[in-house]
Parts: structure tokens; C-alpha cells; sequence
């Protein structure tokens, strides 16, 4: 049986008890308060820090992936989150609070994170001679993955020391933390959600300019299916088609796991005004409850973790034909007087719940 842990290291620069200061201030933005005690509490921290390593180590309820990112930025400082897998795998993924990039020691039963090329990792190490030793480690093989985080504490600038450190807060054993940081959801975890019987709805989030591609959260109940509709309008789709239309959802802190995409079901559509265009249908997607339709995704950024963590993808590749070059340039000719006339070509896209068509919402994107 190997040894499984996660944690996170947070450089504070030779300042502990600002790091601490900042990691509550972080969550009070987010929405909590100080807990009384371990019972009240929703997220228990304990941090190893002192003033002669420049990194401290946070073990607890440690953040995922992606709120890493957005506690680096909000403490302005860089993150490591260190994951072991029973000794046979650790993954180091470093954040500035933009970007994340992830290194990989032992057997990676799936896709292996790049080691060959870590200009963000480069970035905390200080020398030349430090890199190459950094290198060396990456390279080296080892019977226990653990063992990499002692040969990179010195390096660095974390404690040695971190394999003792108990993962679980009433192991007396080990190192004693410097202090424990408990915080309590100020609002609830529930007072934002919508009723348990909501219809389910969704509304729109981000967007893309140069691409029919936006997100969209959960507003209602839960359900299932989504349906999006894609409008012509000012022009007719004889010579279109829908290449892709997929919906990726976050899950685990990501939407890139293909293993939770769904691919539309496509079919052409004549609307009953003469428009055209299509139907596609996503039968099997998930729709959780979401945030009460009073509660506006930014009111508070607890608010806006949850919609952002339950939010869906919508990617659409419409591709224009041409059987010619005569052809390709009278389309142009004809978007062109379309725009000058200033009635442009766009595409109108409406997204509901397949079992409540009136929870949704439309946009428009220029052809």
C-alpha cells in the first residue's frame, strides 16, 4: 500500500503571519467568515510556514486545480498544488494565477505531463546550476514518487520535513502547524440555490468574438437535455453546414476531459417565419440546480465559483460551401451590400432546458 496525499505550497515571501492574514482576507471576499471551531467550519487549512524557507505548505482542505489559480491571483503569489498517487505518481502544477503548468515524476498511467521544457518552473529557480539539478530530478527514477518533493524542498525553499506532515488534523504525530485557519460560508451553501422544483433554466455567461463559442450556467432545478436552435437570419443555409456542435462541461476543475463532452444531434429546420437553419440536440446532458434567477452570477465571488464550476461550454462550427470561385465571391459581394445596407447577416442561437423551452436565452453572432 503506498502513500497518497495532496497539498498545496504558497510562497509568502519570509512573511508568515501576512500569508495567513492574506489567505483569510481571500476568503472573506469569497464570502466567509471566521468558524468558531473544526464542527462550524467549511474549510480547515493548517499551514507550515517559518521565516527561513520562502514557500509555506497548507495541508486540509486543500483547493482544487483551478480555484489554485484563482487564489494565486488573489494572494499575488505562486501556488504549487502537490498530488501523490499510492508512490507510484506525483504531479506538481505550479500556477502564477493565470496559467498552470504541470510536472509529472513516476508511472502516468494516462497522458504524462511535459517535463522536457518549464519555463514557468524556471521562473522560481534561481540559478542556472538549480535548473539542471531541478532537470535531473525530472528525469531521475525512484521506487517511491514521494521521495521527489525532499530532493526539491532545498531547491525551492520548502521544507523537508513535508512527507511528515499528518494529512489528517487529529493525527497527533508529525510537525505541528504554525497556525490552523478555519473559515465558515457566510451565506450558505444553499441560500443562493434555486428551489429544488424550479423548472430547470440556464443563462449566459462569457462569449467568444471570433467564434460561435460561449458558456452558460444552471438558473433552475436540475434536469436533463439542452436544445439550441441556430437562426439564419437575412439569408438562407442551402449552402451551409454544421461541421461540430458540442457542449463540454466543467467537471473537476476543467472542460477539457472528452469524457464529458456531448456531441449534437443535428438536423436541418425550417421555422415556421421562413427562416432556416437547424435544431441540435443534447439528450444526455446533466443540468444541476443552479442559482436562484434573482441572484446575479457577480453578486458575490462564492456566487460566481459556483456558476463558473457548473457551467457548459457551447462550441458551433458552421462552415460556408462554395462550388466555385464565382460563387465564394458573390457571397462576399452579397455580405458586403448586406452590412453596407446595415441590416448585416447574423446568426440568431437560442439555448433552453429541453424540458422548459421558456428557460433559456438567444444571442447573435455576425456570418
Amino acid at each position: 500500500m503506498g502513500y497518497s496525499f495532496s497539498a498545496i505550497l504558497i510562497r509568502h515571501g519570509g512573511d508568515p503571519r501576512g500569508l495567513r492574514d492574506r489567505i483569510k482576507e481571500y476568503y472573506r471576499g469569497k464570502g466567509y467568515v471566521q468558524a468558531r471551531g473544526a464542527d462550524e467550519a467549511d474549510v480547515t487549512l493548517r499551514l507550515y510556514a517559518d521565516a527561513k524557507h520562502g514557500w509555506a505548505i497548507a495541508a486540509g482542505d486543500v483547493p482544487e486545480e483551478d480555484e489554485c489559480i484563482r487564489l494565486s491571483r488573489g494572494l499575488k503569489m505562486p501556488v504549487i498544488r502537490a498530488d501523490n498517487f499510492d508512490s507510484d505518481a506525483l504531479l506538481l502544477t505550479l500556477t502564477d494565477g493565470k496559467e498552470s503548468e504541470i510536472v509529472g515524476f513516476g508511472e502516468m498511467e494516462e497522458e504524462k505531463p511535459l517535463t522536457e521544457e518549464t519555463p514557468m518552473w524556471d521562473t522560481q529557480l534561481e540559478t542556472e546550476e538549480v535548473k539542471e539539478r531541478f532537470s535531473e530530478i525530472l528525469k531521475a527514477e525512484r521506487v517511491f514518487s514521494e521521495d521527489a518533493l525532499t530532493e526539491l524542498a532545498p531547491l525551492i525553499g520548502f521544507r523537508k520535513d513535508i512527507l511528515h506532515i499528518p494529512m489528517d488534523e487529529d493525527d497527533g504525530e508529525g510537525p505541528k502547524p504554525f497556525c490552523v485557519i478555519r473559515m465558515k460560508d457566510k451565506l450558505g451553501k444553499l441560500d443562493f440555490l434555486a428551489d429544488k422544483d424550479a423548472p430547470p433554466a440556464v443563462a449566459e455567461g462569457s462569449s467568444s468574438l471570433d467564434k460561435i463559442s460561449f458558456d452558460f450556467y444552471p438558473t433552475g432545478g436540475d434536469g436533463k437535455g439542452i436544445v439550441v436552435l441556430m437562426i439564419a437570419c437575412g439569408f438562407n443555409t442551402d449552402r451551409f453546414e454544421i461541421r461540430k456542435a458540442l457542449l463540454r462541461p466543467w467537471v473537476d476543475g476543467t472542460c477539457w476531459n472528452e469524457e464529458y463532452w456531448h456531441y449534437a444531434d443535428i438536423q436541418r429546420q425550417a421555422f415556421k417565419d421562413g427562416r432556416s437553419g437547424w435544431v441540435m440536440k443534447f439528450p444526455d446532458i446533466e443540468i444541476p440546480r443552479g442559482i436562484k434567477p434573482e441572484v446575479h452570477c457577480v453578486s458575490s465571488k462564492r456566487v460566481y465559483m459556483y456558476a463558473s464550476d457548473h457551467s457548459v461550454i457551447l462550441n458551433i462550427e458552421p462552415v460556408r460551401l462554395y462550388a466555385d470561385s464565382y460563387e465564394m465571391t458573390s457571397w462576399m459581394q452579397e455580405k458586403a451590400a448586406a452590412r453596407k445596407s446595415g441590416n448585416p447577416y447574423s446568426w440568431l442561437i437560442a439555448v433552453y432546458p429541453a424540458e422548459n423551452p421558456d428557460g433559456g436565452f438567444t444571442k447573435r453572432y455576425p456570418v
